[in-house]
């Protein structure tokens, strides 16, 4: 599984090196027939009393880049319409 593969690295990381760096990942779709979905990792470890705890943070954008996809399609469109305009 790609989140505990991504999990595990970093765990390894050390706690004071932990920058909470956000890492995208693409989730295979279940078998229950969900699509793929696609999120931000973030990761923070944290010390509390001699020992680690990893706060992981998991924010789904499966839908922010399908919208973004489509913004960046109806702009190439308008440009080409544009530009169409222009020539006649």
């Amino acid at each position: 599984d790609v989140l505990c593969t991504w999990l595990q690295g970093a765990r390894g990381t050390p706690a004071d090196d932990s920058c909470g760096l956000a890492t995208t990942l693409v989730l295979e779709p279940r078998t229950d027939g969900q699509a793929a979905r696609v999120v931000r990792c973030r990761t923070r470890a944290l010390q509390f009393d001699d020992e680690r705890h990893d706060v992981v943070m998991l924010h789904d954008v499966t839908e922010l880049q399908r919208l973004e996809r489509n913004v960046v399609e109806a702009e190439r469109r308008e440009r080409e319409r544009l530009a169409r305009d222009m020539h006649d």
